[in-house]
């Protein structure tokens, strides 16, 4: 597994597909068939990422809309970044 930091650029893998159902996201890894489920802000994370982004650039975003400290905010996405890339769901673009 690729190490993740606030530079690094991430995209969603091609073989996942997904599908909004109550303001969260519901996925399925085609590659593993198995599904995954975010809940509102996982959800608009994976939005984002449908074209490749950096952890930096989540960040700033979801700082914006939600109270929240940047640290703190770094520190849960870039959990949930790993979790994604255990998962197979997402690529590491650059490091």
């Amino acid at each position: 597994m690729k190490t993740i930091h606030k530079n690094t650029r991430i995209k969603r893998k091609t073989d996942v597909i997904s599908s909004q159902i109550d303001g969260e996201a519901v996925m399925m890894s085609l590659k593993n068939g198995e599904y995954y489920g975010l809940n509102e802000t996982g959800s608009y994370i994976w939005d984002e990422l449908v074209n490749e982004s950096s952890v930096n650039k989540l960040v700033a975003q979801l700082t914006q809309q939600y109270e929240v400290d940047e640290n703190t905010c770094l520190d849960e996405v870039t959990r949930l970044v790993y979790d994604l890339q255990k998962k197979d769901l997402i690529e590491v673009v650059e490091e």
